[in-house]
């Protein structure tokens, strides 16, 4: 679950069937309760929670305590002050290599971040997943070319305009995807 928020999906798919879930949310505070509902559901051993993001390799600087309901959007150097943390953004390569991942599903909703992981990832490492289903937030062309490009299959459904003055852009074309092999 790249973008877990608060592992209700997570938690969803390991009550029905994964063998395992990794959730990774960049927000501290939000992942905080992604493990505190992993643990009041009892799934310690079904699922394990990163409070890293994917995309580019970097640190990057997060409010502590930031709640952003699920609409954070990343960016580098978005803090001008001294009330961060530093969070590490690691490649979609690093990860599947560190926990060994292979056939394995990939849901993500990372409000825009899904054209960062995609891009800096190898075809080797998207590889490792049979199904990547998610959100796309500027159109999905960009992920349709790069899926197509290395033989999956992609469907997506039509992008709906948005507005939201705290993105940027602040227009933006959201919709699903699917890609698979």
């Amino acid at each position: 679950m790249l973008g877990a928020n608060i592992c209700d999906s997570s938690i969803f798919f390991a009550l029905n069937g994964a063998a395992h879930v990794y959730a990774f949310e960049v927000l501290p505070s939000t992942a905080e309760v992604c493990e505190e509902n992993v643990k009041i559901n009892g799934l310690q051993d079904k699922i394990t929670v990163f409070n890293i993001g994917l995309g580019r390799p970097r640190k990057v600087k997060i409010p502590p305590n930031l709640n952003a309901g699920g609409d954070f959007q990343l960016r580098d150097n978005i803090i001008n002050n001294d009330n961060y943390v530093y969070v590490d953004i690691l490649s979609l390569d690093q990860i599947v290599d560190r926990l060994k991942i292979k056939n394995a599903v990939m849901k993500i909703d990372c409000e825009g971040c899904e054209y960062e992981v995609f891009k800096y990832a190898s075809s080797d490492s998207i590889f490792r997943f049979t199904h990547i289903m998610g959100e796309y937030h500027y159109g999905p062309l960009p992920l349709k070319q790069i899926f197509t490009s290395i033989g999956y299959k992609f469907e997506e459904s039509k992008p709906l305009p948005f507005y939201d003055p705290y993105r940027i852009p602040s227009y933006f074309a959201t919709g699903i995807f699917k890609a698979y092999k």
